[in-house]
C-alpha cells in the first residue's frame, strides 16, 4: 500500500475484506497509507465465507463519489476456495461493466471460474500466485496503472514507427510538480 501510494500520489485507494457471507470497508479512499495498512493488520475476522458479490456491491456503491472522468480499478486478492453470494452474480458484473469499473483479480488458492470470468469480463487480469515470490512479482505489476503499463509495452515491442508516434501521442503524460518536505 504504502508503495502504491509512493508511484500513484494522486491515486486514492480503499480496502475491504469479505467474511461471513458478507462485506466490509476497512478504510476509506481519503485515509493515508498509514492508516490502511493499520486497519489491516487489526483485521481479524476470517470466519465464514467469502461473499465476492457483496464485496462488489460495496465497491460499486464506494465508486459512486469517484468523478466520471476518474478511473474506477478493484484489485481482489482471493484466497477462499468457495464463495457464498446472495444472488446472480452475473448482473452485478454487469453493473461493474456499466460504471467501467476495472476488475483484476489474484488468486491464492486455485483459477475459480467465477473470478477469471469477471477479470475478462471487467478487462481486467486474473494472476494466480504459485508462491510467496511470484505473488510480489504480481503485486508489483499492478503498482503502475494499467493503461500506461499497456501503452509502454506496446510502444517497447511494436516495429512500426507510425504505431509509436501514435501510442506518444495518444498516451503523453503530464509532469506533475510536487513540493518537497525539508526536515
Amino acid at each position: 500500500i504504502r508503495e502504491f501510494a509512493e508511484q500513484n500520489p494522486l491515486s486514492k485507494i480503499s480496502t475491504m475484506a469479505t467474511f461471513r457471507e458478507g462485506a466490509r470497508l476497512l478504510s476509506d479512499f481519503y485515509e493515508s497509507p498509514s492508516d490502511h495498512v493499520q486497519k489491516i493488520c487489526q483485521f481479524n475476522e476470517f470466519e465464514g465465507n467469502a461473499s465476492l458479490q457483496n464485496a462488489l456491491e460495496l465497491a460499486c456503491d464506494n465508486f459512486k463519489a469517484i468523478p466520471s472522468y476518474g478511473r474506477r480499478e478493484v484489485l481482489i486478492i482471493f484466497s477462499s476456495l468457495t464463495n457464498c453470494d446472495p444472488g446472480d452474480i452475473s448482473l452485478t458484473m454487469a453493473r461493474l461493466a456499466e460504471y467501467r469499473v476495472q476488475v483484476n483479480v489474484v488468486s491464492l488458492s486455485a483459477g475459480i471460474f467465477v473470478l477469471q470470468n469477471l477479470s475478462q469480463q471487467t478487462s481486467g487480469q486474473f494472476c494466480l500466485a504459485k508462491n510467496k515470490d511470484h505473488l510480489d512479482d504480481i503485486m508489483e505489476k499492478f503498482l503502475v496503472p494499467s493503461e500506461f503499463a499497456l501503452a509502454h509495452e506496446t510502444l517497447q515491442s511494436s516495429a512500426d514507427e507510425d504505431v509509436q508516434m501514435e501510442l506518444v501521442e495518444s498516451s503523453a503524460m503530464i509532469q506533475v510538480g510536487f513540493p518537497t518536505r525539508q526536515i
